[in-house]
Order: C-alpha cells, then structure tokens, then sequence
C-alpha cells in the first residue's frame, strides 16, 4: 500500500464515487420506469379492435401536412423611450427635510478633506 502514490488513490477514490452515482442513478430510472410499465401491460390487456378502411382513410387524413400557420406580426417596441432628464437628482431629494441637512453637515465634518493630498507645509 506505502508503494501507491497518492493520486492514484484519489483516481481510485473519485471513480468509485462516479462509478457508485452512476449505478445509484440507473436504480432510480428502473424504479421509475416500473410504474409506466405495469400500466402499459394493463392497458394492453384489452383487445384492439381489428382495422377497417374507414380507418384507414381516418389514419391518412391524419397524416397530411397541417395548414400553415399565419406569419408572425413584427415585434412591438415594450416600452416608448422617455425624453432624458438634464438634472439626476434634485436638492429636495436629496435633503427632504433639516435633519437630513444636519445630518450631512455632521458627515462632512467628521470625514473633512483627505489628509493625504495636503502638502507638508501649508498649516
């Protein structure tokens, strides 16, 4: 077992896993299919009746080419383009009432300028 190198386990590993799915799938489409047979074997137990020639000429009309469908209308837009608006957001929206004008002047007062970007000098 020490002479086995270790990706060979795991490809060993990996395709038993594929090997145990594959199986435990073809199971579950057996199962499945179990239900639809038994009901085709109870449906084939009643005799068919045997084929006249009015059937027969039912069976050929059946057969012919359906009527073609009418052609397709031409796509509709989904919605009319609205004109573009110059501004995107007003000062009423933005600040509806004083506390959301205080609020912003707190913001802005706590954040300041980037300390970064000042020269060393300019205090």
């Amino acid at each position: 077992m020490r002479d086995l190198p270790l990706e060979l386990i795991f490809v060993l590993v990996f395709g038993a896993v594929a090997l145990i799915r594959s199986w435990l799938q073809r199971w579950r489409n057996r199962a499945a299919s179990i239900p639809a047979q038994a009901e085709a074997e109870a449906e084939g137990d009643a005799r068919p009746e045997p084929f006249t020639s009015a059937q027969a000429d039912g069976a050929a009309a059946r057969f012919t080419a359906p009527p073609r469908p009418p052609p397709p209308e031409p796509a509709k837009p989904l919605a009319p383009r609205l004109p573009r608006r110059t501004r995107r957001f007003t000062r009423a929206e933005l600040m509806p009432d004083r506390r959301a004008v205080q609020d912003a002047i707190v913001i802005a007062a706590i954040l300041q300028p980037c300390h970064a970007k000042r020269t060393h000098d300019s205090d």
